[in-house]
């Protein structure tokens, strides 16, 4: 459906551009509209699941099967897409009219979207997996496992880098407080960008930064954050020494070495520095990163 929809949009772009200038914008949304319902067509008659959009989380349990819950959930915002693009297709509002465009780029969005969504169907699916996998495997040492397993949540509606994710955390952070300033502590800086994007979005977040291999490049971008960012060439664990006791975060994120005794410590430490209504985030909980993934289901479990 993704290619469909991108050979769509380059095949309307080329055949509009031969039009007159007064005629593009029309032959634009006649063309994406037809696209759009052959989509529609094909994704089967009469299916319509989009009114479920709304279920964003898929939880996971030990013992059950979550496919089917997952692959609904993303194609009704897949569904969701369509029916939206078909909606500002056929508009006649004048400035959607004046602007020939929207329509191929419209198209060129829902092949981006339906990429998007076929990644997060690949990465949940995967996760779910290996973590039923480890369960059962682990289930000798913890008989009980099935019970005591922690509430996991998969996020159907969220995509991007980890500093996409990072900031819409911290804009539902800033909601929560009302205008007041926010403090976030990263756990393996390396070489910046996190930081970096965060601090020019929100100008009320301070920001605590610790890895020993900060280099000298890394140390220069932030100097036009200075009264507002401190960066550590420390561990994680000695940052947390040398933070006043008292210091709270609203936000920490664990991202340093993706070892078992690493993840566990960090973790132990610094939770306890979240205020309450804050978050602790981590980068990689991936099958990809097995100790990783068992310190922090550890954690949980046994907490």
């Amino acid at each position: 459906m993704g290619v469909l929809s991108w050979q769509g949009s380059l095949r309307i772009a080329a055949l509009c551009a031969q039009k007159a200038d007064k005629e593009q914008s029309q032959c634009f949304m006649e063309h994406s509209a037809g696209i759009v319902e052959s989509l529609l067509r094909r994704w089967r008659p009469g299916r319509r699941t989009a009114q479920h959009v709304e279920q964003m989380a898929v939880d996971l349990v030990i013992g059950s099967n979550e496919t089917g819950t997952l692959l609904q959930a993303l194609t009704s915002r897949a569904e969701h897409a369509m029916l939206d693009v078909q909606s500002s297709s056929s508009s006649e509002d004048s400035i959607k009219m004046r602007n020939s465009a929207r329509a191929a780029g419209h198209l060129a969005g829902l092949a981006l979207e339906f990429g998007r969504l076929a990644r997060l169907l690949v990465d949940h699916s995967r996760t779910v997996w290996g973590v039923k996998q480890l369960a059962i495997e682990l289930s000798g040492v913890y008989p009980n496992i099935q019970q005591q397993f922690p509430a996991l949540r998969m996020q159907t509606g969220i995509y991007g880098r980890h500093w996409d994710v990072l900031e819409r955390l911290l804009a539902g952070l800033e909601r929560q407080r009302q205008g007041g300033n926010l403090r976030m502590a990263e756990l393996g800086v390396a070489c910046g960008p996190i930081g970096l994007h965060l601090l020019a979005r929100f100008p009320q977040l301070h920001y605590f930064g610790a890895d020993p291999t900060i280099k000298q490049d890394v140390w220069d971008a932030y100097k036009p954050y200075q009264d507002r960012a401190q960066l550590f060439a420390t561990t994680s664990e000695d940052m947390h020494g040398k933070l006043e006791n008292e210091a709270q975060f609203d936000l920490i994120f664990v991202d340093g070495p993706h070892t078992y005794a690493n993840v566990r410590r960090d973790l132990e430490l610094w939770e306890k520095r979240v205020r309450p209504g804050g978050i602790i985030a981590g980068h990689d909980f991936t099958i990809a990163h097995p100790p990783l993934l068992w310190a922090v289901l550890e954690y949980r479990l046994l907490g």
